[in-house]
């Protein structure tokens, strides 16, 4: 553990300079050629020594979901046999924006922090995974089994052409995953999301005769009603996982007629509802297609088609993880001197797609315990530096001690 420590500490300015250059890669979302900024990135993998595995999502899938190609990247340290343990981060960002005070690609350092769109996002996570596997690699750790570095280019959008898809090609096949979360707290459990969308039809009728209707628009707006209502009583189903917060309900778009048109024939609507870890699935998709169903039908003649567009389950307690999570709890409280939070996070990561997939998974990473309040997908996003160093720290001797280092 000692090597350990001091392998890091020599290494400190190298993963601060790694960072910056992660920084200064253009990965965010509405970038136009993102292929560039991947190979870029596996580049800086190569240069370190580690083989970078680049797997290119088909295009038809991607200009599909409105997306130009993309690429993701796996990194494969084998020791020996054994256990496959996967550390997960995804560096496709958010836009930068217009309300930056500095500079958000230069990765400046100032005060104990770096600042840049990014360094909480996945980069720091990626940075913290990189060097704990440099360290291990200078002590010349004699572990049983695998560390992988599984980096994807589709976090921000949900995941289906990032993680989600590497599981399903089997590209990822880990026993274990650990995604990137907070340095100082251990996440087991999160809060999942479900989207629908809705299509009310109606038929089309002249401005001046509405009752040849039956009116789209009002039918959509009395099941618009309803579900605002409906969201309104979702602050009072708060989880008992802290740091998840209450259910929460958003309508994300609405559409339909034409300006002129008289009576439009179809209104359409979107949905997104945040799913907590105590929540039954099939008992939120049911209550919701009954509330918008119910309510459609009391404009006579109006019908309505309701799917579900998108599900990504809560990430619940997993016994398998339990060995996993007490060990790096250890080496939290060894790192930091104090025993770390137990928490759980509202905001949507990759690590719900490893346990939908029954991989035991947890978040620990080089993040704050609030990334909100640290800019994440806002202006002036910043790292904490000691954090990165304790989350290095942590992981790099966590799992030492998970793949059983052998005495040589």
């Amino acid at each position: 553990m000692a090597q350990l420590k001091e392998a890091i500490v020599e290494r400190r300015a190298a993963q601060f300079s790694f960072l910056r250059d992660l920084v200064r890669t253009d990965t965010a979302i509405d970038n136009e050629q993102p292929i560039k900024s991947i190979e870029r990135i596996a580049a800086m993998l190569e240069l370190l020594g580690f083989e970078a595995e680049v797997y290119d999502v088909p295009e038809e899938r991607c200009a599909a979901m409105g997306r130009p190609p993309i690429s993701n990247i796996v990194v494969r340290e084998k020791y020996s046999d054994g256990p496959v343990v996967a550390l997960v981060s995804h560096l496709d960002t958010a836009p930068v924006g217009d309300d930056w005070t500095i500079d958000a690609r230069a990765g400046k350092i100032a005060d104990g922090k770096m600042f840049g769109r990014g360094v909480l996002s996945g980069k720091g996570h990626l940075a913290a995974h990189v060097f704990a596997l440099l360290a291990l690699r200078d002590v010349d750790a004699k572990l049983k089994g695998s560390i992988e570095l599984h980096i994807s280019f589709d976090g921000e959008r949900g995941g289906s052409l990032g993680a989600k898809w590497m599981i399903a090609e089997g590209i990822a096949q880990p026993d274990y995953a650990i995604v990137g979360g907070p340095a100082q707290g251990l996440v087991l459990q999160s809060a999942g999301s479900m989207s629908m969308s809705v299509d009310v039809t109606g038929k089309p009728a002249p401005i001046l005769t509405p009752e040849h209707g039956p009116d789209a628009a009002d039918a959509a707006t009395q099941a618009l009603s309803r579900l605002f209502q409906f969201r309104n009583g979702l602050i009072a189903k708060k989880s008992d996982v802290p740091g998840i917060g209450a259910a929460s309900m958003a309508i994300e778009s609405v559409s339909g007629g034409r300006p002129g048109g008289g009576i439009p024939e179809t209104v359409s609507f979107t949905l997104s509802r945040v799913i907590l870890p105590e929540e039954d699935l099939k008992q939120v998709e049911a209550q919701l297609t009954n509330l918008i169903g119910g309510t459609v039908a009391h404009v006579q003649g109006a019908r309505c088609r309701i799917r579900r567009t998108r599900l990504i389950p809560p990430m619940t307690l997993s016994r398998e993880i339990e060995p996993f999570y007490n060990i790096l709890k250890k080496e939290v409280a060894n790192a930091t001197g104090f025993q770390p939070k137990y928490l759980g996070v509202a905001y949507e990561h990759e690590g719900r797609h490893y346990k939908a997939a029954d991989i035991p998974t947890m978040m620990y990473g080089a993040g704050p315990l609030d990334p909100i309040a640290n800019g994440m997908q806002g202006p002036d996003e910043m790292l904490e530096l000691d954090d990165l160093h304790v989350a290095t720290q942590v992981l790099a001797q966590g799992l030492s001690v998970f793949l059983d280092r052998a005495r040589v």
